[in-house]
């Protein structure tokens, strides 16, 4: 009897150690495996398919004015989780005002090619570019028509001015090799892994010339040139952080990069616990 109570403590013992481990399974490292970057960039890239980008704050001249507003807006790809809806954003006009004329700089109708992405130290970056054909910024000038009548507030009628003061002195302004660069970190999500946007950029050199030079309005519009690029990165940037930081298309890009990890270890039963990239490689750490 006793030899059996022996034996009966032994077994509750063995089965306590079990249930422990078990019950702690989630806790194992059972697999630590290595990602191709080059081919977790390929994902990436084919997820951020159909995402597009439009800059536009111009148009034809309509009462009294050339600026366009929330005529600017992005696109997110429905391989990344979006809807293929314009997000509009509003994006001011680079402008003086001296006597009756209205000196302005305006974006012209910028879209974006598509996305590339490769591969960094410790992350990624997804390089949008845009088209340069054409002037990527238009210079126009709106003055009121002198007016003898003085219920004429106004000054007269808006149109485009002439002689000294006319669209000749205006020359198109080139924003060369244009593009956003976003850059992202990959990190665990859940029991996957998806990616954690860092910073937004936007590069290219603005190419104010001879604008500069301008007496009167020159040095104030070329200030204004030089911030603007502050602006669009702002304003574009928080836009993209906001529609591509959302749990939808985190878990898009999580399922995405699942696939991957799955095919590599041969199971999908594996859970990642840890997630870290070092000179291009990922490492991930998988248990139950």
């Amino acid at each position: 009897m006793r030899r059996s109570n022996h034996f009966l403590v032994q077994w509750t013992a063995i089965i306590a150690i079990l249930l422990s481990v078990v019950s702690n399974a989630s806790a194992l490292t059972l697999v630590k495996a290595r990602l191709s970057a080059n081919e977790v960039a390929a994902v990436l890239q084919r997820a951020l398919k159909g995402t597009k980008i439009v800059l536009n704050t111009y148009g034809p001249l309509k009462n009294g004015s050339h600026y366009r507003d929330h005529q600017s807006y992005v696109i997110i790809g429905k391989g990344i989780g979006g809807n293929g809806k314009k997000r509009y954003l509003s994006l001011p006009e680079i402008s003086r005002t001296l006597w009756r004329g209205h000196y302005g700089y305006y974006l012209n109708d910028i879209r974006s090619r598509s996305p590339r992405v490769r591969a960094g130290n410790k992350g990624f970056v997804a390089t949008i570019p845009f088209e340069t054909r054409g002037s990527e910024m238009v210079g126009r000038c709106t003055a009121h028509k002198l007016s003898l009548k003085f219920w004429d507030t106004k000054n007269g009628k808006v149109r485009p001015c002439k002689g000294l003061a006319g669209q000749q002195l205006m020359p198109d302004i080139h924003w060369t090799k244009p593009a956003i660069e976003i850059a992202f970190t990959p990190r665990r999500y859940g029991d996957s892994m998806t990616f954690y946007i860092d910073r937004i950029t936007v590069r290219g050199e603005v190419d104010a010339g001879k604008v500069c030079d301008w007496k009167f309005v020159g040095k104030s519009v070329c200030e204004k040139i030089s911030k603007y690029k502050k602006q669009v990165r702002k304003k574009v940037g928080a836009l993209l952080m906001a529609q591509l930081s959302t749990p939808k298309v985190r878990r898009k890009v999580a399922l995405a990069t699942q696939g991957k990890i799955d095919r590599k270890t041969g199971t999908s039963l594996l859970k990642i616990k840890k997630v870290s990239m070092n000179r291009g490689v990922i490492r991930v750490a998988l248990g139950l």
